[in-house]
């Protein structure tokens, strides 16, 4: 049997490929992407001339509350996220069941209920990260998680006996560890929002080519010309292949069928049914029974699809939800990247974020359609340039829930000269504001004009404030209380007992004070749809 006529090759070649060769050129096209976003900011004019307002003083002192106590449990506020996390789980569970069944299939296991349990185990390694993500229980427990179950499944092998604990680990190594190194090395090298679409692009690229290879070899007694020609064919082919893929998949997240969550589990699932594809076909002792398992594994993948389509449209239509915006000190990345990671991956499935772009979180917030739009040379359509547009991106907020209940981040990018039209609009329609003054001081001239806009344009009772070892927290204190004896005349906080403004304190060696922030968020957004629907009612 010829090398390319052997789909385990094929499959295995074309997956590290992909991989490899994703990664650099992920962080290439990010590079890019943050110098892009970097030079449109700078292009400008003179910035519209701040309307003089009376600033007759507060009536009361400004009150800073560190480390609010914990009142209110983020998860309790949360709907949808139960559930879709019972629907990932169901449908992760047909998909370990279906690679079970198989593996005994093709592999002509004696089944017992020892083997059927380990075995079954080792498949459901992949639910279990991937159910705690979608469920938004944080961090601890999507490592917790799959520690458990490669526990228990090990267990049950040790006491089953006859070898199984050995035969369950070689079929991990073989089955599981390779696709968590491939999201490990993505997720490493600071590339998981690129890289997933890049190596999609690469993967069905390469497999046109290779197949296309497998003709050329098949071609020896063909001439030159026909041979160069196949050749050609076969990279226009997989090019538009590639490109159909990626735009296919920006379309419907532009439509709102799927969210950037529903499209992570997507890869997910495609990258280790990829390699369960090479594990079913390995077996094979004929090209047709090699290729009869790369079927049946792919269509655990498409039975997995199938149950959370079906799942998540019982869900329903539900409302917008809180607004929060999400301001911080530029130029930290890996702490901005963190932030949106931990505490704005579990605010979205109660409401949206919106934020003002910057290089510093492209990373982390670069989406499908935004990527289409950089490569196409077209990113700077998406810039606040004046007035108008910034209406005109009003306009087209999005603020609805994805199927899954999750909601978007909007990045509103902001030309020099009209970024802080665009802080004060935004400002103002905010459910919640969160500031991260970690690494703050004198030189931060931006975040000293934000934070005289939150006290003037937004209640304490909806703003709370992060700082950390590297915060200059006298300077803060000096310029709040500053800002605070001039507000405008028609300040929400004029008022003769407002709010105290809450500031989380995260020191710099500690853990994310994730909890305690979402715990502050969801209670401050609370107390906002109270007072809502109490003016509603008068």
């Amino acid at each position: 049997m010829d090398y390319f006529d052997d789909p385990t090759g094929l499959i295995t070649f074309s997956l590290v490929t992909a991989v490899v060769v994703a990664v650099p050129i992920a962080r290439m096209i990010l590079a890019h992407y943050r110098q892009r976003i970097s030079d449109l900011m700078r292009v400008g004019g003179t910035p519209p001339e701040e309307q003089l307002v009376e600033r007759p003083g507060p009536n009361s002192e400004l009150v800073l509350e560190y480390n609010p106590a914990h009142s209110y449990a983020f998860e309790s506020k949360v709907g949808s996220s139960g559930f879709v996390a019972l629907v990932y789980a169901v449908a992760g569970i047909i998909w370990a069941a279906l690679a079970t069944v198989l593996t005994f299939e093709f592999n002509e296991i004696d089944s017992s209920p020892g083997k059927i349990v380990a075995l079954g185990g080792v498949f459901l390694w992949p639910v279990a990260p991937l159910v705690m993500r979608m469920g938004a229980w944080g961090r601890r427990a999507e490592i917790l998680g799959p520690l458990a179950v490669f526990g228990v499944t090990l267990l049950v092998g040790t006491m089953t006996g006859g070898g199984v604990a050995g035969a369950i680990l070689a079929v991990w190594a073989i089955t599981i560890l390779p696709p968590i190194a491939t999201f490990v090395l993505v997720s490493w090298l600071g590339v998981p929002s690129v890289g997933p679409w890049v190596a999609g692009f690469l993967g069905a690229w390469i497999l046109v080519i290779y197949v296309g290879l497998a003709g050329i070899v098949s071609l020896v007694t063909a001439s030159d010309a026909v041979v160069t020609a196949f050749l050609i064919t076969a990279l226009a082919t997989a090019v538009f292949v590639g490109r159909g893929v990626v735009r296919r998949v920006a379309r419907l997240y532009t439509l709102k069928k799927v969210s950037e969550e529903m499209l992570s589990a997507d890869v997910w699932w495609i990258v280790f049914t990829g390699w369960l594809c090479v594990w079913l076909s390995i077996p094979g002792e004929t090209l047709p029974e090699k290729w009869l398992g790369v079927l049946l594994g792919a269509l655990a993948f498409v039975a997995y699809r199938v149950v959370v389509s079906l799942g998540l449209r019982t869900i329903g239509m539900r409302k917008p939800g809180p607004r929060l915006l999400l301001l911080r000190v530029f130029g930290q990345s890996r702490r901005s990247e963190r932030l949106l990671d931990s505490v704005g991956r579990r605010w979205r499935r109660l409401g949206s974020i919106q934020l003002i772009a910057a290089p510093d979180v492209a990373a982390g917030t670069l989406d499908p359609q935004e990527l289409i739009e950089f490569l196409a040379g077209r990113l700077d359509r998406a810039f606040v340039k004046d007035a108008y547009g910034l209406e005109a991106r009003m306009s087209d907020l999005d603020l609805a829930p994805d199927p899954d209940g999750t909601h978007r981040i909007t990045e509103f990018f902001c030309q020099d000269d009209a970024w802080r039209m665009t802080l004060q609009r935004l400002a103002r329609d905010a459910n919640v504001v969160l500031m991260d003054l970690r690494g703050f001081g004198r030189e931060n001239a931006g975040c000293i004009y934000e934070l005289g806009q939150l006290v003037d344009l937004v209640p304490t009772s909806q703003t709370v404030l992060i700082v950390d070892d590297d915060t200059d927290e006298e300077f803060l204190s000096h310029t709040l209380h500053g800002m605070w004896a001039k507000l405008r005349a028609d300040s929400p906080n004029r008022g003769e007992t407002p709010s105290p403004l809450r500031v989380i304190v995260a020191h710099k060696k500690g853990r994310e004070p994730t909890d305690r922030i979402l715990s502050a968020l969801a209670r401050l957004s609370s107390n906002t749809r109270d007072r809502t629907r109490a003016v509603a009612q008068i």
